[in-house]
């Protein structure tokens, strides 16, 4: 029988990139394919025997057993392709394709010819598998099905192929090249860099499928893992699926604790956080941003309290005497200036952590001085100067809400009338500026200082403003229908990511003010729109459940990534996630 020139269905990396292809089969008995099933509708007692057979097969490759045959599965499936990869930790043992016969819609005869290349696969790791290494190895079983031309042109393919949801292959000159659905989310692959990637591993061109001679092929994927024994788990994005009854209080604190680790994790050699982390490449970066650095440093302290550990501690307050010697102050009143410039936001964060952290030597004084700095950059309109040098006002949509939320919290701490007064006198020009200039980022932060304010003045003003934001945030921002179920929940439409966490503080502050209120309307909606946005949060944290395929899981675990494609992590995405599921629990939104 004629055989195509197909590559094997994998990607050869540093430490699992991909996992790998052991063997596929088409249908070309009708009535064959339409009796088999739609993977995606396979039990999870199937999915079982499909790894149990994949097993023997294996195992039969090391130990011969005369007058024993394999057991045949008794049911097939639709599949244009299948996927098994061997592994032992996060190392690929096995990448194999098998025979294409076309003429075979067996699934178990697929599993048998893949197993037979597995074994003479010497190309990972210390060389061939064997039968020792089987003992503790896992698989994952992976399907393409419904094949499907893609568009050569490059803006309408990112509408057709979804990352981690679709597979893909390219066809040029008789040879195919195929990427399975995870290859994008190992990689940290755009869908350009995926098309980029495959071009290069088919030995062809960058732009390759630009060429019209290239074909390009899309697939639904379907994906499982499973181990010798025990439940199998089902993936979505390489990750395991989570539903909003499936959250708890005891889910939020251990994925808190969790969050701790990584901020231990990421500190640097200085005794400082690093700030932006590459799973896929296990790389820091260069770069910093300040006032990210402040901001995550107030989490911790929060967090810390929250927790009652004293894990943190030494972390935190080497960052606080970090910028504590960075602030300049001028008799009664101090501003911390970080690389030699600062503004209001600078402060605030510098404050709020003084506030969280009482007992750090001389905190009620510095927190005095660096509030009465702040409360100086007030104009007589109510608004806050930006910047303590001449510099115009930049970050009206962030620095003045983080500004408002510190003075609040000193104000509870301290109980200093000037700083109450000064967000009392900033709120209604504010509120007339978010009128005049909609945007999600000014909602979280004027959100959490509006409850304060509320909760010390009652203002019957605050209440309908913050719902005003809130509700526009959700009816606008939210996804609430998906072709991805996955995305379901997040914040920003279309492509939701780190930001669903800084709108989810927000809206644990507005369902709080709600129930100050009594507006049970409110109350329902916000707890189903931080429920949502919760569940969608939770899949973009790193467990070692879904890490499994990094080269350096322990650095990876516990903190957020940008999105569900794209797994970089900031200091400030985990920042803002620590925040809102403290909030979460404070609120008792969960039991």
């Amino acid at each position: 029988m004629h055989k195509p020139n197909i590559t094997v269905g994998c990607v050869l990396p540093v430490c699992a990139l991909v996992l790998c292809s052991l063997t596929y089969g088409l249908f070309r008995n009708s009535d064959a394919a339409a009796a088999a099933l739609d993977p995606r509708h396979l039990t999870r007692q199937q999915m079982r025997l499909i790894a149990d057979r994949a097993y023997d097969a294996l195992d039969r490759q090391f130990t011969t057993i005369d007058g024993e045959e394999l057991a045949d599965l008794s049911f097939t499936t639709r599949h244009n392709r299948v996927y098994i990869t061997v592994m032992r930790g996060s190392e690929v043992r096995c990448c194999q394709s098998g025979t294409m016969r076309e003429s075979n819609d067996r699934l178990d005869s697929h599993l048998d010819d893949a197993a037979k290349e597995c074994a003479r696969d010497d190309r990972f790791g210390d060389g061939k598998l064997n039968a020792d290494e089987m003992d503790d190895a896992y698989i994952t079983v992976s399907f393409l099905m419904n094949r499907r031309p893609g568009s050569k042109i490059l803006s309408r393919l990112k509408q057709e192929f979804e990352p981690g949801v679709h597979g893909i292959s390219i066809e040029r000159n008789g040879r195919s090249v195929y990427y399975k659905e995870s290859v994008p989310i190992h990689g940290n692959y755009s869908v350009e860099k995926t098309l980029q990637q495959i071009c290069k591993k088919g030995k062809l061109a960058k732009n390759c499928y630009e060429d019209p001679e290239t074909n390009i092929s899309l697939y639904d994927a379907f994906s499982f893992l499973a181990g010798r024994s025990g439940p199998v788990t089902v993936f979505e994005r390489e990750n395991i699926p989570l539903e909003i009854a499936d959250i708890s209080s005891h889910m939020l604190r251990e994925r808190l604790n969790l969050a701790e680790q990584w901020f231990l994790a990421t500190t640097g050699t200085g005794g400082l956080l690093r700030y932006r982390y590459s799973p896929s490449r296990d790389t820091y970066s260069s770069d910093n941003n300040e006032l990210r650095q402040l901001a995550t440093l107030w989490a911790m302290t929060d967090l810390a309290q929250f927790l009652r550990s004293d894990a943190l501690t030494p972390l935190i307050r080497r960052s606080v005497r970090h910028y504590l010697d960075q602030t300049i102050c001028d008799g009664t009143r101090c501003h911390v200036l970080p690389a030699g410039e600062g503004h209001i936001a600078h402060s605030a964060f510098l404050l709020l952590t003084l506030v969280t952290l009482p007992d750090y030597p001389d905190a009620a004084a510095w927190s005095k001085k660096i509030a009465a700095s702040i409360v100086e950059q007030q104009r007589d309109d109510g608004s806050y100067k930006i910047f303590f040098n001449d510099n115009e006002d930049t970050g009206m949509d962030y620095y003045p809400g983080e500004t408002m939320l510190a003075l609040m919290t000193y104000h509870a701490y301290s109980g200093d009338t000037n700083a109450l007064a000064s967000v009392e006198r900033a709120f209604p020009f504010y509120r007339s500026y978010w009128r005049g200039n909609r945007t999600t980022a000014f909602i979280p932060w004027h959100s959490q200082a509006a409850l304060l304010l509320y909760r010390e003045t009652r203002n019957p003003e605050i209440p309908p403003f913050v719902f005003e934001m809130n509700d526009w945030l959700i009816a606008n921002h939210q996804v609430s229908s998906s072709p991805y179920r996955d995305l379901l929940g997040g914040f920003r439409k279309p492509i939701p990511g780190c930001s669903t966490s800084a709108y989810l503080e927000g809206l644990n502050d507005a369902y709080a003010l709600a129930v100050d209120t009594g507006d049970s309307i409110h109350q329902d909606k916000y707890r189903d729109a931080i429920l949502a946005a919760t569940r969608f949060l939770l899949t973009t944290q790193y467990t070692p459940e879904n890490s499994y395929y990094l080269k350096n899981p322990k650095q990876a675990v516990g903190g957020f990534r940008t999105s569900l494609t794209d797994n970089t992590q900031r200091i400030d995405h985990t920042q803002h996630a620590v925040r809102a599921l403290m909030q979460l629990l404070e609120n008792d939104i969960v039991q």
